[in-house]
């Protein structure tokens, strides 16, 4: 039996598996190196099947009968290997490979890439990639891929991961191509770098004058903060430029040229910026993958930028669940040298220390690759039925990434002393807020406890409200709040990370305890509401108050970063740092004011936006009447539900009919609402049935947008958006169910998100075409941040109305039964904002 070459070193280690071999003919298709399979004592010194075994072979039947199993950790053990193991254990996996020649490997998870290439990888940015590997003289194709039992997981818990369930079909996809191909290595192509002064400004003139096809190209840039942030940074610099042309076009031999730009000298030469510059605004298409930052270097390097196609915006189009990486499109469209970045890791983190060759030759295949890239996904969006929706749909989204790439460069302006100021108050806030939630009894007989069962809780110690040991123990034990059991979720664990099983042999599964949880009993339980406290105010402290240096940039302002399509709903996210996730009543606002002397914040807000969506196009006669009449929608239905005059309606009532109203955009059931309202079943299930006899019309359009999924396998929003709801043909009923309820709900969150940007973009292009001393500064759910001069506030006010109530005389809506309408404050820092009246101009 094949051992280990250190194999005595790992007191572990027990006995070596064997590869799973399975194939018929010269050599097999493919070969997959999976994790370390754990100590299990039953099959040792058996072929491996591993854990999630049945999930991998469901999906390798389909692509070939020609495979072996392999693992890249051979010796049982009952601990994640380490990087000394995984290359003791290297010998074995690579033999199998010299001997049986697979046509393609597949890299199954992080120990698996680790294995390959000897270095430490976070895989879910890399799936979908394809690179080479040199083993025993021949060069194999490496497909890297989520690990089996991570999909495994995801489908047993039967929540969310679409995103993760589909990169991984699409990387058998790309297996299959390569396995029917039956090529065994496919290198990048030639690229062609540029150095000399003469050589680059031949090449840009030859671009300007004779060159008449799309133009991709590529930053790499340096800063003294974030290379990938330029508006953080004091010494940004565009390092090298890669550009992505047309192979066959005669003034260049290949179609990826890269180039030196501000270090070819101690700065660029004019004329060379010159050139690039006539390239910006030129007549060519152009494109980029992710087009915003490249707006944002353009903006920070020449002050101007100029639209761009994008790849990850197109790839988004076409499947809103496929990965957004440039590698990992590069597999959907099965580009085979897709995953050449794993040759020339940190190129992009830190140019300068890479060698120039290298360098360059990584900035021109980006450009390449681009370019090939948004030739396969145009493609594919101009070849459907829908084609001209889809390419309206991808000029919104690229029209929303060249205006909010200047919202995030101007940024939110932040009075540096006030921050010290409300990081003192909030300070001490927690500490009096820790010192209340200590002194209650239910914390010290946790603490008691934690003393005689947690190991490293010494006597003296205080509960800690981030453990989860702790606060489980707390909630569950000690107040025994009635938090319902979860049907699935991650399983809970002993000290010694393994499954705990309940009388009945089923795994225990972790409860839920996050804000949405605890908050709905907080009234019932004082500790669980000094509790949130404490925790609400260590996340501002943490998430922004004591690290707001690094979202800050040389011009005083905080800069965050949108992502357009991390959400499937079409939200936008907001990180680095995330103000979209602080509280409208936090003093956190205090920090945020205007740039300009005396100036002004306005925020403007769409008023019940959602449910004027959802009102407006289903038609819903009580839905529209009440709105109509400048009624608040969950006063309204506590109306209905609770058979009470309007103004008699209690904030509890409220509170639940918001509950309803909120969980009727996707389809909420009755079990759902009792949890959320905290409210006895019957009661949930009386109100669902009220509702749904009010509001006729907003039940209809749930039910014909969930006939839509099951019909089409998808719902599109009111511009055309798609979500793929593929589940909703699926004949397992749970399944089917969730996906009827997200047919529900997103097209009415991501048309709202589709109005609200481009208000956003009109309010820019008023601001500056009126030429008011105003900018937009940031975007939070249905409102617009605009920070303007003390004698701009009424004019931009009147841009605001215009721009937001545009939708209004829109061919999409202007038949509508319903307008859309806005409410609008402003103020002196963010936190102080009052009602808009124009008797408010001084």
């Amino acid at each position: 039996m094949v051992t280990c070459e250190k194999c005595d070193r790992y007191k572990h280690c027990k006995q070596v598996v064997l590869p799973d071999i399975h194939y018929s003919g010269d050599r097999p298709d493919v070969f997959c190196l999976g994790e370390s399979p754990g100590y299990n004592e039953d099959i040792q010194g058996k072929p491996f099947v591993g854990n999630a075994g049945g999930v991998l072979r469901v999906i390798l039947n389909k692509t070939t009968n020609n495979y072996i199993l392999d693992n890249s950790n051979r010796c049982f053990a009952e601990y994640k290997p380490k990087s000394d193991e995984l290359m003791a254990c290297r010998p074995n996996w690579v033999a199998t490979v010299k001997k049986y020649k697979p046509k393609v490997i597949v890299a199954l998870g992080n120990y698996a890439v680790e294995a390959i290439f000897n270095r430490k990888v976070k895989i879910g940015t890399c799936v979908g990639q394809v690179t080479t590997i040199s083993i025993g003289g021949d060069d194999y194709p490496v497909v890297l891929s989520y690990h089996p039992s991570y999909i495994s997981r995801i489908i047993k818990e039967k929540k969310g991961g679409e995103k993760i369930l589909d990169a991984w079909i699409n990387t058998w996809e790309i297996i299959k191509s390569l396995i029917v191909d039956n090529i065994r290595v496919r290198t990048e192509p030639e690229v062609t770098q540029l150095t000399e002064h003469r050589e680059i400004l031949g090449f840009l003139d030859k671009l300007n004058k004779g060159y008449n096809g799309i133009i991709a190209y590529d930053y790499e840039t340096v800063g003294d903060k974030d290379a990938l942030r330029p508006e953080l940074n004091e010494d940004f610099k565009i390092v090298s430029i890669g550009v992505g042309v047309d192979e066959r076009w005669g003034g260049i031999d290949t179609s990826g040229v890269s180039f030196l730009f501000d270090t070819i000298r101690d700065d660029v030469s004019l004329d060379i910026q010159c050139a690039w510059q006539k390239i910006i605004d030129g007549r060519h298409q152009k494109v980029a993958q992710n087009a915003k930052y490249e707006h944002k270097c353009n903006i920070k390097r020449f002050g101007y930028t100029k639209p761009l196609h994008d790849t990850m915006l197109a790839m988004n189009v076409i499947n809103e669940l496929a990965s957004a990486n440039l590698g990992a499109i590069g597999g959907y469209c099965k580009i085979p040298w897709s995953g050449y970045k794993f040759d020339m890791a940190g190129t992009q983190k830190n140019p300068l220390s890479m060698l120039t060759s290298k360098l360059l030759k990584y900035s021109a295949l980006e450009g390449a690759l681009t370019y090939k890239i948004w030739l396969i996904l145009y493609g594919i969006i101009s070849d459907k039925v829908d084609a001209i929706r889809r390419k309206q749909v991808l000029q919104m989204q690229e029209t929303f990434a060249y205006h909010l790439a200047y919202v995030e460069m101007d940024g939110m302006h932040i009075d540096q002393r006030e921050v010290v100021s409300v990081r003192n108050d909030m300070n001490k806030l927690l500490s009096e807020a820790k010192k209340e939630l200590f002194s209650l009894k239910a914390v010290k007989k946790l603490e008691e406890w934690a003393v005689e069962n947690i190991k490293s809780f010494k006597k003296g110690h205080h509960f800690n409200p981030v453990s989860s040991t702790q606060v489980h123990h707390l909630v569950l034990n000690t107040l025994r709040v009635p938090v319902r059991r979860p049907k699935w979720g991650d399983k809970e664990k002993d000290k010694n990370g393994k499954i705990i099983y309940d009388g009945k042999g089923k795994p225990l599964i972790k409860y839920v305890l996050n804000k949405d949880v605890l908050s709905r009993y907080e009234e019932q339980y004082p500790a669980l509401k000094s509790l949130l406290k404490v925790r609400s105010l260590s996340a501002m402290l943490s998430g922004f108050l004591n690290k707001y240096e690094n979202f800050t940039g040389p011009d005083g302002c905080v800069h965050t970063n949108y992502t357009q399509v991390v959400v499937v709903t079409g939200r936008l996210s907001s990180t680095a740092p995330n103000l979209q996730n602080v509280p409208l009543e936090s003093v956190v606002r205090r920090a945020f004011n205007s740039r300009y002397k005396h100036g002004w914040l306005v925020a403007a807000d769409y008023i019940q936006l959602e449910p004027v969506l959802l009102a407006g196009w289903s038609g819903d006669k009580a839905m529209c009447e009440a709105l109509n009449k400048g009624k608040d929608l969950h006063r309204f239905v506590g109306s209905k539900i609770y058979n009470v005059e309007y103004d008699a309606v209690t904030t509890k009532q409220r509170w639940i009919a918001k509950r309803r109203n909120l969980g009727s955009m996707y389809g909420q059931t009755a079990e759902g609402l009792a949890e959320a309202a905290n409210i006895p079943l019957d009661e949930a299930i009386r109100i669902i049935n009220i509702y749904d006899k009010t509001f006729i019309g907003v039940k209809k359009f749930r039910m014909d947008r969930g006939k839509e999924a099951v019909r089409y396998g998808k719902v599109v929003d009111l511009f055309g958006a798609v979500r793929h709801l593929h589940d909703a043909q699926s004949n397992e009923r749970g399944k089917k169910a969730r996906a009827e309820r997200q047919a529900g709900n997103f097209p009415i969150q991501s048309t709202g998100n589709r109005f609200h940007l481009i208000a956003m973009c009109v309010e820019r292009d008023l601001l500056e075409r009126k030429k008011i001393q105003a900018v937009v500064v940031g975007v939070e759910h249905d409102k617009i941040f605009v920070d303007c001069a003390n004698n701009a506030l009424g004019a931009t006010i009147d841009t605001l109305y215009e721009s937001m109530l545009i939708h209004n005389d829109a061919s999409y809506w202007r038949d509508k039964p319903v307008p859309v309408n806005i409410d609008i404050k402003y103020g002196k820092n963010m936190y102080e904002l009052k009602e808009w009246e124009p008797k408010n101009i001084k």
